[in-house]
């Protein structure tokens, strides 16, 4: 900044002579370079334009009055112009790029590129500003033929299969293809000018409102899902890709949208998710009594103990046999046997908590996994599921069944190092007691 206001004074010290001189160096070093570009004195409010810029414009002079440059920018470019350079002399930007058009010689209008910058003062005032302007008239003509092409192109989407549409700011259609008016069951000439108001149920139109102003602020092509019951009655899924669309000027004119009808392929994908959840869950279950089985238990079991050790919480296991089983099977038949696993099995899950872990591991043999439950506390567990279930009742061909059950306890300990090794502690207590008379729980 010193560096800024020690060249400026150098400047101020110079003759008329040698300023004048220096003046001529630069209008020749511009010529040279072939560049239109003018510096704006700001405090004289004056500006010198290079020989090239002042015969593109007509004028006959290089020192001129920022007003007269302003008279030469569209009318519709005046305030972009006006605006994008006091940003800059403000410092809210580090330079000044804009296209805009200017009016030449020949009083046609051209479209240039501007690139400029300012020369501050120690306070960080703009004194001075010096912009090059090229000439891009060619490229925006390629733009227009560009964007003549997309409109070709557009006109192609009337035969898509897919419903396309553009929407104006406003959010009114211009736009719309045969199938999405077949899709809607609307007119074409009448969806002209409708906003989706008049296309929609109220919630799916408040929802596309939303989705188009995430666009527009956005600047960029989003995606979204979209939900309307259409013509035939029958609530569809869409995804909408929408993309903001604009003007050979670079003007933002509105939102386009392409939609795609996925309605089968979420079906699909629905059904196919049930069908992965009943195999996962047939995997993992026991076919006749829906407990766990062994491979889903221990599983499950392992989980836990994992749990329990790195929370340092408590974790105890009950291992649960039918008592005289063999002599249910042989007294009643295999069908009775049957029953009283299903009827032992859910009256278990109804007195359990959901966190709990009831597994079948073979035979009549059941194992339960009791989650931040203490070994005194698992006794009283053991004590009124055995309880419970000799009360049960089994009517199997008009004769009553009734059965007990012996439990054996055991502990994961903070050393416990698999289920297993709490498990065969449950089992030891599992056979005392069965050897101390069966219908008993022991730990």
């Amino acid at each position: 900044m010193k560096n800024n206001s020690s060249s400026i004074k150098n400047i101020e010290d110079m003759s008329k002579t040698d300023l004048l001189e220096k003046i001529e160096h630069l209008n020749f070093f511009i010529k040279a370079t072939m560049e239109h570009a003018y510096e704006w004195n700001i405090d004289k409010d004056e500006l010198f334009i290079s020989e090239q810029l002042s015969y593109l414009l007509g004028y006959d002079e290089q020192f001129i009055k920022p007003e007269t440059m302003r008279e030469s920018i569209h009318p519709d470019h005046i305030v972009s112009h006006r605006n994008n350079t006091v940003a800059h002399f403000k410092g809210h930007t580090k330079r000044v790029r804009m296209e805009f058009q200017l009016q030449d010689r020949d009083n046609k209008y051209r479209w240039v590129a501007e690139n400029g910058i300012s020369l501050r003062d120690e306070t960080g005032r703009a004194i001075r500003y010096v912009g090059t302007i090229r000439d891009i008239t060619g490229r925006k003509a390629a733009e227009d033929e560009m964007l003549e092409s997309n409109a070709r192109l557009l006109a192609i989407t009337e035969n898509a299969s897919s419903p396309i549409t553009l929407k104006d700011n406003d959010g009114r259609y211009v736009m719309v293809n045969d199938i999405f008016c077949k899709n809607r069951g609307v007119d074409r000439a009448e969806t002209i000018g409708k906003t989706v108001h008049d296309i929609y149920t109220s919630d799916v139109a408040a929802t596309i409102i939303t989705q188009d102003k995430a666009v527009l602020a956005s600047g960029g092509a989003m995606q979204f899902e979209i939900n309307p019951i259409e013509s035939d009655g029958q609530l569809h899924t869409f995804i909408s890709e929408r993309f903001p669309v604009f003007s050979a000027n670079g003007k933002l004119t509105g939102v386009g949208e392409i939609n795609t009808d996925i309605t089968e392929r979420k079906k699909l994908d629905a059904a196919l998710r049930a069908s992965e959840r009943e195999m996962r869950l047939l995997a993992a279950t026991d076919p006749l009594t829906g407990a766990k089985n062994r491979r889903s238990f221990f599983e499950s079991g392992n989980q836990e103990l994992a749990r329990s050790k790195r929370y340092k919480r408590p974790l105890s296991i009950l291992m649960m046999d039918i008592d005289h089983f063999k002599k249910v099977n042989d007294d009643f038949g295999h069908a009775a046997g049957d029953a009283v696993l299903k009827n032992l099995v859910n009256a278990c899950h109804e007195m359990l908590r959901e966190q709990d872990i009831l597994g079948r591991l073979g035979g009549e043999e059941f194992g339960i996994i009791l989650p931040e439950i203490s070994i005194n506390t698992a006794y009283l567990i053991a004590e009124r599921l055995r309880i419970q279930l000799m009360k049960l009742e089994i009517i199997s061909e008009d004769k009553t069944i009734l059965f007990t059950v012996s439990i054996g306890l055991g502990q994961c300990e903070k050393d416990t190092p698999y289920l297993e090794d709490a498990l065969s502690q449950a089992d030891r207590a599992l056979y005392r007691a069965k050897q101390e008379g069966r219908n008993r729980v022991c730990q």
